[in-house]
């Protein structure tokens, strides 16, 4: 609430990152319906975990904000649904082993995320939000925000693309993930979204 009375006041611009309850929604819904200039985005995992989840203790799940309430993620999914959310990004934040196997309490907060991002939020809104709302959110929206050039897709632009089938399901394992850190809570869960390919200009990566 103060920051978006900043906002009013000094009439710029203003982005929210990792919005997780429903009072926020909430109020930045209300701030755009008065022409205020302000946008936000949620990290793809808080709609993958609750914060009863955590009765567990597993410091994997210690991630900042907190998990939320069930009542918060559908809020979210409203919020995406009708454009008050922008943007869903990783919060990708790996931490060492050191940091992350000890007392929850002591444990430091972040996720290993980019590497799932894509499939877990596909996986948790599945049949409640369309592919063309999370690509927007995951691609177009971001680079709007950031002021870079739009993707397009036609003869003689450059490829950049991402090929991956939104039916088709794959394992999460440790071993295959690429980032040093593997504090994910994904591990061992099938999610939807399997990517079979990446290409960057002449250069390209398959699954």
């Amino acid at each position: 609430m103060r920051d978006l009375e900043i906002l009013r006041y000094t009439d710029s611009r203003m982005h929210v990152s990792m919005v997780s309850t429903a009072g926020s929604v909430d109020l930045i819904r209300n701030a755009k319906k008065e022409g205020l200039q302000v946008t936000c985005g949620i990290a793809a995992h808080q709609l993958s975990f609750f914060d009863e989840d955590l009765s567990s203790f597993d410091t994997r799940l210690k991630v900042l904000p907190p998990f939320r309430r069930k009542a918060d993620k559908k809020a979210l999914i409203k919020g995406l649904l009708d454009g008050t959310i922008d943007v869903i990004c990783s919060d990708h934040t790996p931490e060492d082993i050191e940091h992350k196997k000890s007392e929850f309490e002591h444990a430091s907060f972040g996720i290993s995320s980019l590497e799932t991002a894509f499939s877990s939020i596909l996986t948790a809104v599945e049949g409640k939000v369309g592919l063309d709302v999370l690509i927007n959110c995951l691609s177009h929206n971001p680079r709007k925000l950031l002021g870079l050039p739009e993707i397009v897709i036609e003869e003689g632009a450059q490829a950049n693309l991402t090929l991956f089938d939104p039916s088709d399901e794959w394992l999460v394992k440790k071993e295959d993930l690429l980032s040093k850190s593997d504090n994910t809570p994904f591990g061992k869960m099938t999610l939807k979204g399997l990517v079979h390919g990446v290409i960057r200009g002449k250069s390209s990566r398959w699954n």
